[in-house]
């Protein structure tokens, strides 16, 4: 089943840094953060991408990178 996401926001401020885009989804209210990463991953962005969930108070990440580091991958697993 795909579930459609209405935006939320772009850039959104969370604790002094900014979340790429939060989006809503309309069946639940639930937040998805979508986090892009033009390089391969690094723990400075897990760290982030771990605030910014916590913040926005997210259930999802979608999280688009180059390529995934080992390190990154065990720690999303």
């Amino acid at each position: 089943m795909t579930v459609p996401h209405a935006m939320a926001g772009t850039e959104v401020e969370v604790d002094g840094l900014s979340a790429d885009i939060a989006a809503r989804n309309p069946m639940d209210g639930s937040i998805r953060l979508i986090e892009k990463q033009l390089e391969t991953t690094d723990h400075i962005h897990l760290g982030q991408i771990m605030t910014y969930l916590a913040g926005l108070k997210a259930q999802s990440v979608l999280w688009i990178a180059s390529s995934f580091r080992k390190p990154e991958l065990s720690a999303i697993r």
